[in-house]
């Protein structure tokens, strides 16, 4: 993989249960640290009404260096964005690339 496509500034969160007062948990979110260099590219955009509101829903894909931190159940979090991840694929299955197709979050 070259580093001259992986120009975008990425960080990997993932979920983490945090106590509360009362004795139960609340869900949240992780960042791992330090930042990960990753190439972002928009595939597509789509437009939905939900509840009597028009919505844009981007498609991006994610591809960067191979890291064990990523799961199916992570983030991304690209400047002030949010993407979950709805793929995400080893590929070759050579522990050397990641390539994730992302769904904007609002």
């Amino acid at each position: 993989m070259k580093s001259g496509k992986l120009r975008h500034k990425i960080y990997v969160q993932n979920p983490s249960e945090v106590s509360d007062a009362q004795g139960g948990a609340d869900g949240a979110w992780s960042t791992h640290q330090p930042a990960c260099w990753a190439s972002v590219e928009p595939l597509s955009t789509r437009e939905q009404f939900w509840q009597s509101q028009l919505q844009t829903i981007g498609t991006h894909k994610v591809t960067m260096r191979y890291t064990a931190l990523i799961t199916s159940r992570s983030r991304i979090l690209f400047g002030t964005r949010t993407f979950e991840i709805t793929s995400l694929t080893n590929t070759e299955e050579r522990n050397e690339e990641l390539t994730l197709i992302c769904v904007e979050v609002s």
